[in-house]
């Protein structure tokens, strides 16, 4: 899979999360990119942050252990809940080589006025 900017835009992800665009003014690091996603599978219009995590990795035994690590601290921070400073964590899953996890997007607009 590609990780330019627009090689996730319009593509669904886990069957569920249709991506609507790549967020404007985010930092792109080395792991990944954010995206801004609908839920198809919904009759309500809920609207997520979706995280791509893109680990760089040299073996399949690199990948497992960026998967493990990746699920594990997804599972930490939904068990955390609901904090100002902690994102509260809806989903996550791994698909392709990447790593998503999706938050709410109350987050969006704040994003978007920087």
């Amino acid at each position: 899979m590609e990780t330019n900017e627009d090689s996730l835009r319009g593509k669904t992800l886990r069957g569920k999360y249709q991506i609507i665009d790549k967020l404007a003014g985010e930092v792109q690091g080395g792991q990944g990119n954010i995206y801004y996603a609908k839920d198809i599978t919904s009759s309500i219009d809920k609207k997520y942050i979706v995280k791509q995590f893109s680990p760089r990795y040299n073996s399949d035994s690199q990948l497992e252990v960026a998967k493990r690590l990746f699920m594990q601290e997804a599972t930490i921070l939904q068990k955390l809940g609901s904090h100002s400073q902690i994102p509260h964590i809806f989903d996550y899953f791994a698909e392709q080589g990447h790593f998503f996890w999706c938050k709410s997007s109350s987050m969006v607009r704040i994003l978007n006025k920087n």
